[in-house]
C-alpha cells in the first residue's frame, strides 16, 4: 500500500501575517526535493506519499535559507 501524510510550512512576515507566493523547499524524502509556493495565508502544503516503510527526517528552506526546525514522519504500509 501507499501511506500518506501532509506537511504544512507557514511563511510569515515580521508582523505574523502570511506571505503569498514564496517558494518553499522540502528535503528528506526518497523522491528528492519538493517545491511548493505559499498560498494567500502563507501556507505551503506538501502532500507526501511513500511506498517504503520507515522514518524520514525532513528539512525545509525558504529561498535557500534552512528553517531551524526539522520534523520526522513515519510511514507504515
Amino acid at each position: 500500500g501507499v501511506d500518506k501524510c501532509e506537511v504544512n510550512v507557514f511563511v510569515l512576515d515580521s508582523s505574523g501575517k502570511g506571505v503569498k507566493g514564496v517558494t518553499v523547499n522540502l528535503l528528506g524524502m526518497e523522491s528528492g526535493e519538493m517545491q511548493v509556493m505559499s498560498n494567500t495565508d502563507g501556507r505551503a502544503v506538501f502532500e507526501l506519499t511513500s511506498l517504503k516503510e520507515g522514518q524520514f527526517t525532513l528539512n525545509a528552506d525558504i529561498g535557500g535559507v534552512p528553517l531551524e526546525r526539522t520534523i520526522r514522519v513515519t510511514f507504515r504500509n
